[in-house]
């Protein structure tokens, strides 16, 4: 996934070089930066491959070629490639939600809190409950669906246009498992949880919920019950009251 990013963001200097001394970092592909709308955002996506193969980067980036060697040298080469589009989506996507987080907290709008949460576990997320049965998500950020969002992000009607929103999109990272999946399900089905979602580097690890206070006794209960128990694990649920962040102090 992190080669991903580094090629799609190589790859995404070369297809729109008006934005190219703009775009150091993954984190300056963003509308407010770039001085473009959504659309734009959803455009530029869309002159990249679905996904790109190592020889594929190798000629289509060869002024890359030292930094391509330090992007394949921590693992084997993936078969099928590289999923530039939906790991793009998810990290772009990602940065605005996090613009976004902050102001929502101040404004103790604890739904849109909550919304944020779930739109980024969606872009880690492979698996999905259907029918009773847990399937895998396999979302892909094709043409079909980037035409879409544009054409809804340039709609005369507010809410499809707020529905088409950068920050709304998951993209598809898929660093979670079935097992965290279903811990999130399990979690925010949960009445005082305002939101769920993997945390850490993927692959296994932990989740971070955020829930109203008093609700830990419900949230252990139900994660005991519809996790723990059936799988004959021993539950591991701690509870953490937040607190300000690091400060300077001057000493008198």
């Amino acid at each position: 996934r992190v080669a991903a990013y580094e090629i799609g963001l190589a790859a995404l200097r070369q297809t729109c070089p008006q934005w190219t001394d703009r775009m150091e970092h993954l984190r300056d592909v963003n509308p407010g930066h770039l001085g473009v709308d959504d659309a734009a955002i959803y455009r530029a996506l869309k002159t990249l491959p679905v996904w790109m193969t190592r020889r594929e980067a190798e000629r289509r980036l060869p002024v890359e070629a030292e930094a391509i060697e330090t992007w394949f040298s921590s693992h084997d080469d993936h078969e099928g490639g590289y999923p530039l589009r939906d790991v793009l989506m998810f990290g772009i996507s990602e940065c605005e939600r996090s613009r976004q987080l902050l102001p929502a907290l101040e404004a103790r709008d604890f739904g849109r809190v909550g919304q944020l949460f779930a739109v980024s576990h969606d872009g880690d997320r492979v698996s999905r409950v259907r029918d009773g049965r847990r399937l895998p998500r396999g979302a892909t950020v094709d043409d079909a669906a980037l035409d879409l969002l544009i054409e809804q992000a340039e709609s005369d009607d507010p809410d499809t246009r707020r529905a088409a929103a950068l920050c709304n999109q998951p993209g598809a990272y898929g660093c979670s498992t079935p097992e965290i999946d279903e811990m999130v399900d399990i979690c925010t089905a949960t009445q005082g949880v305002i939101g769920a979602q993997l945390v850490g580097a993927g692959l296994g690890g932990s989740i971070v919920v955020l829930a109203r206070r008093g609700t830990s006794a419900a949230l252990t209960e139900a994660l005991t019950r519809g996790y723990y128990i059936p799988r004959r694990l021993e539950p591991e649920v701690r509870a953490f009251q937040p607190v300000a962040g690091a400060a300077c102090f001057q000493l008198p």
